[in-house]
């Protein structure tokens, strides 16, 4: 919130009192539900799913906030923060200065591949992966970048992920595949107005992916559904 308001002072005193604040994300790691009924924190709804201080002075235009935090950011923390900020930049000059470092992430760090997948983040998807982040590391519902791109529509982040050879029929807690996800995106997901759920699909069709039978009960739109009865044509 601190960061939110510009309040640089504020800033500085929580983190003089407490260092590792830097690190807090709106997750339940952080902020855990009190209801299993709830859908989580209302920093959800205010910032979005795993948004970290410095995003969210970038965010509000709070510039002078990001520069502090960034000085007083430790490495690791500083390297997915330039990812996610979509500094290529710093980025760069920090796996130069630490070749090791993507071997040495914790779970935590390997998760913000589909993280910034989860929150549609297609430059920070390409810079982790060109980087050598894991490409099927999981995060919320046990899900991978692919499944939440695919969920998204967002056709050029999953061929971006595909030329990494994922794999292709991790289902998650969901018990759903990327190519479900992109089916049952196409009509759910919050992009369906504007993701590419056609590309989406034939891309992961040409990777591979199991493709649906056509029936009366598939849960997927119009246009994918022509995609999949094109696919089986083919195939007669």
């Amino acid at each position: 919130m601190a960061a939110a308001l510009g309040d640089l002072d504020l800033v500085r005193r929580h983190l003089e009192v407490d260092p590792e604040c830097i690190r807090t994300r709106v997750s339940e790691e952080y902020f855990p539900r009190q209801d299993a009924r709830s859908e989580g924190t209302i920093y959800i709804a205010i910032f979005g799913p795993q948004r970290t201080p410095h995003m969210v002075a970038r965010d509000f235009g709070h510039e002078e906030v990001l520069q502090l935090l960034m000085e007083r950011t430790p490495e690791d923390v500083k390297l997915t923060q330039a990812y996610e900020l979509g500094d290529e930049g710093i980025f760069r000059a920090l796996l130069a200065t630490h070749p090791n470092l993507i071997e040495t992430l914790g779970d935590a760090d390997r998760r913000r591949l589909p993280d910034a997948a989860q929150n549609n983040n297609t430059s920070a998807v390409r810079l982790m992966l060109a980087a050598g982040w894991p490409v099927d590391a999981t995060g919320e519902y046990q899900m991978t970048a692919l499944q939440w791109a695919s969920w998204h529509g967002n056709a050029e982040m999953v061929r971006e992920i595909l030329r990494r050879h994922p794999k292709l029929e991790v289902t998650g807690e969901h018990k759903i595949t990327a190519i479900g996800c992109a089916l049952h995106g196409s009509e759910n997901s919050w992009h369906r107005q504007t993701g590419d759920y056609p590309a989406t699909v034939e891309a992961l069709l040409d990777a591979g992916a199991k493709a649906p039978k056509v029936t009366d009960d598939l849960e997927a739109s119009e246009e994918v559904r022509d995609v999949l009865r094109r696919r089986e044509e083919r195939l007669v």
